[in-house]
């Protein structure tokens, strides 16, 4: 059995803080914000693995949505628990009203 090397020293920059579960879906978002917004462009379609993670980031806001549009009403959930019906579904969508929503397709190899 070899012995393990140490890593060669060397200047690491960290430029995500969450899981790498979601390092994925959250450059998906950031990509396609800033497409729209700095560059003028606009992203319409990403291919990736079929992650839930991604769908709901790369959607329009609901808190944003009811900001702009006062009659907008928020989803509900339909619950096996009866505590909880009708409570507001959590808003994980993090895209601006401003930039379209992108088609998602999903890629069965990857």
């Amino acid at each position: 059995m070899e012995a393990k090397k140490e890593p060669v020293e060397h200047e690491c920059v960290q430029n995500y803080n969450g899981s790498s579960k979601g390092m994925e879906a959250h450059a998906a978002l950031e990509l396609t914000k800033e497409a729209k917004l700095y560059r003028g462009s606009i992203v319409g379609c990403i291919v990736a693995d079929d992650k839930s993670s991604m769908k709901a980031l790369v959607r329009h806001s609901y808190t944003e949505r009811q900001a702009n549009n006062p009659s907008y009403k928020w989803p509900r959930l339909c619950p096996k628990k009866p505590s909880t019906l009708g409570s507001k579904l959590r808003d994980t969508r993090n895209l601006p009203l401003e930039v379209p929503k992108p088609t998602l397709l999903a890629d069965p190899a990857h």
